[in-house]
């Protein structure tokens, strides 16, 4: 398993165990834009490893993003988002590689091309940030230990629970 496999398998799990997508989204596509960043300034040799660093982010990032449409979006509307949602990534399939090499005719260099890909995966994180709200099923999800847990104490222990009278709570 090499190593994008092990980041996309991990970062499911951590996102699965907090339960917050919005934030390990952010994460992972500020890593894939560190790594495109980076390949820009360092020697071609770095600069693979660089692009391995994307690699991490932008990978993993996919499974991530897409449990989040459904956790926004109601039943009814659910598919015909997902729908739109994927007609927008297929013209992106258009759109990057074409701006790709416009970019690398007019610079004479790809060192543009990554540059604008890194500027596109800060915007996608921005975008997430900026995203309001959160889902049906993006909360916090808390451990419990293998034994039932007992419900907390409305009071302190060992302090009487008053009873006014005439009300017959007890």
């Amino acid at each position: 398993m090499d190593l994008r496999h092990r980041a996309v398998y991990v970062s499911g799990r951590i996102s699965d165990r907090i339960g917050k997508r919005r934030p390990v989204l952010v994460v992972l596509l500020l890593i894939g834009g560190c790594g495109t960043l980076l390949a820009v300034f360092v020697s071609p040799w770095v600069g693979l490893g660089a692009l391995c660093l994307a690699a991490v982010g932008f990978k993993p990032a996919s499974p991530v993003f897409w449990t989040i449409p459904q956790s926004y979006l109601d039943a009814r509307a659910a598919a015909p988002g997902i729908a739109l949602i994927n007609s927008i990534g297929n013209l992106g399939g258009f759109v990057a590689p074409t701006a790709f090499g416009i970019i690398e005719d007019t610079t004479g260099s790809t060192k543009g091309g990554l540059v604008g890909l890194t500027v596109v995966g800060f915007l996608a994180a921005l975008s997430v940030l900026l995203v309001r709200g959160g889902g049906r099923n993006d909360r916090v999800r808390v451990r419990t230990s293998k034994g039932a847990a007992a419900p907390a104490p409305e009071e302190a222990p060992g302090v009487a629970r008053s009873v006014r009278p005439g009300t017959g709570a007890a």
